[in-house]
């Protein structure tokens, strides 16, 4: 258990979870629930963060679409914990993106979770990669001009 052997606090955006869940997986007072946030805040939450989590389960919803929370996690410029599903797998086989690779089962993540906990004063350095990527291939302005060119091609 991360709780008993690290002080590690977590926190989630968006739709909480349950009591149920909680007791289930024995969630307390190191877990910090903000609840849906505006987006002109949720840059200054997200930047609390010293690591994302972004774990698919392995199912045709999430091969189907884009995991928006993504390109806001490369923007905050912190190391990102995935498995590759979906677009998430295209995107770093295609741009071969410095993230941290699990299988989706507890012991794998819990494992990574220790190592990037350990080394987190190594890992300070690919903060800046992360806020790189983010600007160089998922701004807005860049993304649009590219869906711009698309358009009057087929057009």
């Amino acid at each position: 258990n991360l709780k008993n052997e690290y002080k590690i606090n977590w926190f989630t955006t968006g739709r909480k979870l349950s009591n149920q869940k909680k007791k289930k997986y024995n969630i307390g007072e190191e877990l910090i629930e903000f609840g849906w946030v505006d987006y002109e805040s949720f840059s200054e939450v997200i930047s609390c963060a010293d690591i994302f989590l972004l774990l698919q389960k392995d199912n045709l919803i999430n091969y189907a679409r884009w995991p928006q929370k993504f390109g806001d996690y490369l923007a905050a410029g912190r190391p990102i914990l995935v498995n590759k599903i979906g677009e998430v797998k295209y995107l770093s086989d295609k741009y071969e993106f410095n993230l941290v690779y699990v299988k989706y089962d507890s012991e794998n993540i819990k494992k990574k979770i220790i190592e990037i906990y350990k080394n987190k004063d190594e890992l300070i350095n690919s903060f800046s990669y992360y806020r790189r990527l983010a600007e160089e291939y998922f701004d807005w302005a860049f993304l649009s001009k590219k869906l711009e060119k698309f358009y009057y091609k087929i057009l």
